[in-house]
């Protein structure tokens, strides 16, 4: 009797949860309604939305309407709340809003107005909260912010007072503490600070002195701004590029004269080549750098393969750096680009030398990298770009071939890459674009040959497919005999097998 009791009522407990799953699913879909206008901002032209930003969970962007010229919007994701924030520059005139960066739930940018040229501002989303932070370069001149770096509460960046030249500043909001840090290179020289990365709260970046070339600098509180290592000796430059942080590791892209352009790290100061992949004097060109967990991915060339996709975990071949897959077999060049992580995976662009530049996946293994979907069948490509994720799907722009380039969407299944509507529709495309995440909404600029290139929303139902609750599912295609999926339990993530 106790057994029969079990057995019904684990019979009634699988009927209530399938019952709830299917209402759950059905909401989902009705959820789903598919990529919509959000407000003809321009409606004699395009307002061209660029620059856009999730900032405490509101979309910043620049636009024009006509009337004002290109100025910053923010848009809560109704034709009511997409507003104008601010005429910085008055009338019809351009502020040009740029560098737009979240630090700490104030938006920073760079913009123009009529007295003051290009300089730093902030705004709260509100006109009497949008103000330049200071007048670096007094009068109508321009101090020209670049890099805006925050670490903490202090937002870094360099710029040109018109007496020091380019060097490095920061800036805490207010006039009185946005000052210069340092005067690298002394006089009115620019030393030209440029790709600030923030590890572990210390600021590094490359600079020129004028006596020993640009290397690697750093500057925090403790140890003031020193130049970390000469990399390449002398007046030479060791041309620090593509600095990334992973885990506390600097790792950067240098030329020490030596080796050419090769991966290299900073660990607890110490400068030291990570590989010389391309070996002797030639380079192996990093670039496309990005992390995932604890491995550095990049595009490179070893000089016999092209540029392919290439893995580090700060240590040597064979090991520890090398190529996970020559995916244009021999000396042709995937070119792979767009690294973007989705659920502790890489999607990106590559081509294989057959199907044109396609939409492909990796693990980090060479076994588990592959070509996800051929969109655009044939060597033309689809160009997939503006991989961003939401819910563990990746969304992107794609050609192929037949309907334009259009919004595309992949649970990382072939069968589950698939168009997510064809705005434009026939052969034109609508050309989505500065596709962004705001809490689980999509928002892109595009044009659907009506009311011309305006912003638009894609509100997702949380699982409109059935690829295990909206997760990436687990695999490459052709590379598994039985579909793979994962189920969150207890905050991990279980990969099943299901006929």
């Amino acid at each position: 009797m106790r057994n029969n009791m079990s057995i019904f009522l684990m019979a009634v407990f699988l009927a209530v949860g399938l019952g709830f799953a299917a209402f759950l699913y059905r909401n989902a879909q009705a959820a789903d309604s598919g990529p919509v206008l959000v407000k003809d901002i321009y409606t004699a032209g395009d307002s061209n939305p660029a620059n856009l930003i999730n900032v405490g969970g509101t979309l910043y962007f620049t636009a024009e309407d006509g009337a004002n010229g290109v100025e910053l919007w923010k848009s809560d994701g109704t034709a009511s709340g997409t507003t104008l924030v601010k005429d910085i520059y008055s009338g019809a005139n351009d502020s040009n809003p740029a560098n737009l960066i979240n630090m700490g739930g104030t938006l920073y940018f760079t913009a123009e107005d009529a007295a003051n040229g290009v300089e730093l501002w902030k705004s709260d989303g509100t006109a009497s909260g949008t103000t330049i932070v200071k007048d670096i370069y007094a009068g109508v001149n321009d101090s020209n912010p670049a890099y805006l770096t925050p670490i903490g509460s202090t937002l870094y960046f360099a710029a040109d007072d018109g007496t020091n030249g380019v060097e490095l500043w920061k800036s805490n909001g207010t006039a009185d503490g946005t000052i210069m840090v340092d005067n690298i290179y002394s006089g009115a020289n620019s030393s030209n600070p440029a790709h600030l990365t923030n590890v572990n709260g210390v600021l590094y970046f490359a600079a020129d002195d004028g006596v020993k070339g640009v290397e690697l600098w750093k500057s925090s509180i403790a140890s003031g701004t020193i130049r970390v290592s000469d990399i390449n000796a002398d007046a030479n430059d060791g041309l620090p590029d593509k600095l990334i942080n992973l885990n506390g590791v600097l790792f950067f892209s240098a030329n020490d004269g030596t080796n050419g352009i090769e991966l290299w790290k900073c660990e607890a100061d110490v400068v030291s080549l990570v590989e010389n992949i391309n070996t002797g004097a030639n380079s192996s060109s990093p670039s496309g750098v990005t992390s995932l967990n604890s491995t550095l991915f990049f595009s490179a060339t070893n000089g016999g393969n092209g540029v392919e996709l290439w893995g580090s975990d700060g240590t040597p071949s064979p090991s520890g750096t090398s190529m996970i897959q020559d995916i244009c077999a021999g000396a042709g060049s995937s070119s792979p680009g767009g690294l973007t992580e989705v659920d502790d995976e890489l999607v990106f662009y590559a081509n294989d030398g057959v199907l044109g530049q396609e939409f492909y996946r990796s693990n980090g293994t060479s076994s588990g990298t592959g070509l996800v979907k051929d969109i655009r069948s044939g060597a033309a490509g689809s160009s997939p770009s503006g991989f961003t994720t939401i819910n563990n799907k990746v969304y992107f722009s794609a050609d192929d071939g037949t309907r334009g380039r259009e919004l595309w969407k992949s649970n990382g299944a072939e069968s589950g890459t698939v168009l997510v509507k064809d705005i434009r529709s026939g052969g034109n495309s609508s050309n989505p674009a500065g596709l962004v995440n705001v809490n689980g909404v999509l928002f892109f600029s595009a044009n659907d040959g009506v009311n011309g290139n305006e912003l638009w929303k894609y509100s997702p139902g949380t699982s409109s497919d059935a690829d295990g609750g909206g997760c990436f599912i687990a695999g490459v295609s052709g590379s598994r005999s039985l579909p793979q999926f994962k189920f969150k339990r207890n905050n991990r993530f279980i990969s099943w097998l299901s006929n």
